[in-house]
């Protein structure tokens, strides 16, 4: 899922994210546009919960986008699949804490999840129906 698509650095991961994904999640509050090929779009205001939740339903991954948009431009795609990944890590190691269970430290490069985004986890989390034994 891509979030922030009609927006700058939105619009520059667009055309990338089909190198990899077989299906994309587009979404902004604004309008995106119309959708390619492999594209479904889903126009939701981000700072709804209720939208967010059914914005992320049969969604796979949410990438933690950690990039400026000039970076976006020179990394090759096998970079870019790479960065992605690592945020991917960041989000399970703080899934896996907020279960009740160590992940261990996120170390470097990586970095910890911001408290809003560790917020946002909880209430996914909470509204998957929490920790399951």
């Amino acid at each position: 899922m891509l979030t922030g698509a009609a927006g700058g650095l939105g619009r520059v991961l667009r055309p990338r994210l089909r190198d990899w994904a077989h299906a994309v999640r587009i979404s902004d509050r604004d309008d995106c546009g119309a959708a390619d090929p492999g594209e479904e779009i889903v126009r939701a205001d981000l700072a709804d919960a209720a939208a967010v939740h059914e914005l992320l339903e049969g969604v796979d991954a949410v990438p933690r986008w950690a990039l400026q948009a000039a970076d976006m431009k020179t990394m090759t795609p096998d970079e870019l699949k790479q960065r992605i990944a690592s945020g991917l890590l960041s989000f399970i190691k703080a899934g896996v804490r907020l279960v009740g269970h160590d992940a261990g430290p996120v170390r470097a490069p990586l970095t910890a999840l911001a408290d809003d985004e560790v917020r946002l986890l909880r209430s996914l989390v909470d509204a998957a129906g929490g920790a399951q034994p």
